[in-house]
């Protein structure tokens, strides 16, 4: 193997992603795919990583109906390792800046944890249910889809400076992933999977397809 000018991730950092990614997922055909080979696949990313040539591959594109009609972009299994490579390295910093009942994907949180914080609000909200009390049921109309990717980026990279104090080549390969992620359009190398006819279901709004090159 040819030796490096740089290493801005090692290899123990990026398997540990790897484990991430195909935990609950063992069963899934593209994880079963990756382990076929998985150490010369990583050892190809390893490199790619950190002669920063890496590039997003591929996305798989389908419609869900439940609970409703939703357009899904599915990133490939080795762009998911990079997915949790860059959130490995922000997450404990991000943790302390989160609102505590905020529960998505988070260390610690999830379903049940919300479902029991939710009883005790509302027991104390109602006085152990002795007095009436009320729940707004609220959404942002297409959230995801509104989203400035410039912007986002811009607030993100200003973070990992002034909130987690990231420096040098620690910085500089962080930033690089982020930029690839973000500015990475999907739309332009996608696949789309099942019956196609499931989009006309699909309102004009929810899709990403019909969005400004930047946003969503």
């Amino acid at each position: 193997m040819c030796k490096l000018e740089k290493e801005y991730v090692s290899y123990e950092e990026l398997y540990q992603a790897y484990l991430d990614c195909r935990r609950k997922k063992r069963n899934s055909p593209s994880c079963i795919r990756f382990e076929l080979d998985e150490n010369v696949k990583l050892y190809r990313l390893y490199y790619r990583l950190n002669e920063l040539k890496y590039e997003v591959g591929l996305s798989k594109v389908f419609i869900i109906k439940d609970p409703v009609v939703r357009e899904i972009f599915a990133a490939d299994f080795i762009d998911r390792i990079v997915h949790h490579l860059l959130m490995n390295r922000i997450t404990s910093c991000l943790e302390k800046y989160l609102y505590s009942d905020s529960y998505s994907c988070r260390i610690g949180k999830g379903t049940l944890y919300g479902i029991q914080r939710c009883s005790d609000m509302m027991n104390a909200c109602s006085e152990n249910y002795q007095k009436e009390c009320y729940v707004l049921k609220c959404d942002i109309k297409s959230f995801f889809l509104s989203i400035d990717r410039k912007l986002l980026y811009q607030i993100t990279h200003e973070f990992l400076i002034n909130q987690c104090h990231f420096e040098g080549d620690y910085l500089c390969f962080t930033d690089y992933l982020l930029k690839q992620i973000l500015f990475d359009d999907a739309r332009e190398k996608c696949v789309f999977v099942g019956k196609k006819a499931a989009i006309r279901e699909l309102p004009c709004d929810k899709s990403w397809f019909n969005r400004e090159r930047f946003m969503g």
